[in-house]
């Protein structure tokens, strides 16, 4: 299997089925959503 057969159009190692890019997303916003609750209430 040559690299390239690794990769989807996106460039993204994991294919668009995978829910993990979404959740790592998921993660991500939720963390700087916290942050920025954080920065305005506190």
């Amino acid at each position: 299997m040559s690299i390239q057969d690794r990769y989807d159009t996106d460039g993204l190692v994991s294919s668009p089925r995978s829910p993990w890019p979404y959740v790592a997303g998921f993660i991500a916003v939720s963390a700087f959503a916290s942050v920025l609750a954080s920065a305005f209430l506190g």
